[in-house]
């Protein structure tokens, strides 16, 4: 009898395995999925990929748009979200208590078109100038400053700006707002005195390289994919830093902890931080505690800030910092 009831019990508890391992599987092969930015969808299908090769566990991204993929995650179609800033107040309640985990570190280049240069120095305050329609045309004595081996033509200066709501509206303003603009920093939608506004960095992209005398702000892989001229930008240390990775991941190490919300504002380091590019800028993974699959979500976000930091460089994604490795780590952990 004790023999048939141990033969019952080992039988039961192989049956539960089983069965565990069954749920784990078919989880697995149903996956995990998100939506949003299409600044970290250049670089998704490389953590999708590795992740599935890593894990075992198949994920999918829509590079939808920060907005729609924030739509599909408060409807909780989607797993995740990718937003490229901070949530607002009404997309933080939308979200109904998610977390905002940094996971990208990148920078926001200033693209221009002017006939006959092919490299430029520029300076925030000059930047803040020619945004706030004071410096008018290319030839002003504060950029000529600024290029004494450049011939800059007499041609009217055109800014170019972001009509969607996103982080490079939110990067660009924070770094104004600290380097001479009287405007507030860190907006998403602008409003500037002058210029013309275009739809995201394909929209502006493309009027930069349509107008001559043209200057724009735009994703860093965005104007390496378009061969943009982009200029160097003056850092606090008086240094001209061209965009790259090897800019932006000094820029990000002048970051020494982040807050409890997950945000950060790279924009603009300190002069110790001598080599920095003084416009990075961090993307952020948006996931609801207590996800559905919360769990496989968690190892995709330990995967993608952890070895698939690796996977970024040709998008010009630089490895994110320690302490910000550090805190993501600890936010996915507190989901």
């Amino acid at each position: 009898m004790r023999k048939r009831s141990a033969r019952l019990f080992f039988v039961s508890v192989v049956s539960l395995a089983a069965l565990f391992m069954s749920s784990v599987s078919l989880a697995s092969a149903a996956g995990i999925s998100g939506a949003g930015s299409t600044l970290a969808g250049a670089i998704m299908s490389n953590w999708t990929n590795g992740f599935l090769i890593k894990e075992g566990i198949a994920a999918t991204y829509s590079p939808s748009g920060v907005e729609a993929g924030l739509a599909k995650l408060d409807s909780r179609s989607v797993d995740f979200a990718a937003a490229d800033a901070p949530l607002s107040a009404e997309q933080a309640a939308a979200c109904d208590d998610c977390a905002q985990i940094p996971w990208l570190l990148t920078g926001l280049d200033i693209g221009f078109r002017i006939p006959g240069v092919k490299e430029l120095n520029l300076s925030g305050p000059v930047l803040a100038g020619i945004y706030a329609g004071r410096i008018k045309n290319w030839s002003d004595p504060e950029i000529a400053e600024l290029n004494p081996k450049v011939k800059l033509p007499k041609l009217k200066i055109t800014p170019v700006f972001s009509t969607e709501a996103g982080g490079q509206n939110w990067t660009f303003t924070s770094y104004l707002a600290k380097v001479g603009s009287k405007r507030s920093g860190g907006r998403t939608t602008v409003g500037f005195p002058v210029g013309v506004g275009a739809a995201g960095d394909a929209g502006v992209s493309a009027a930069i390289s349509a107008t001559k005398g043209a200057i724009g702000y735009v994703t860093a892989n965005y104007a390496q994919a378009l061969d943009l001229k982009v200029a160097s930008v003056e850092n606090a240390a008086g240094n001209f830093e061209r965009p790259g990775v090897a800019s932006f991941e000094a820029a990000g190490a002048s970051v020494k902890q982040v807050s409890t919300s997950g945000i950060i504002d790279a924009t603009d380091p300190p002069r110790t931080a001598s080599k920095a590019y003084p416009l990075a800028m961090f993307s952020y993974a948006i996931v609801p505690h207590a996800a559905p699959q919360k769990g496989f979500v968690e190892q995709f976000l330990n995967y993608a800030v952890g070895p698939g930091q690796k996977l970024g460089e040709a998008f010009l994604f630089a490895p994110m910092p320690k302490a910000v490795k550090g805190a993501a780590r600890g936010m996915i952990g507190a989901l």
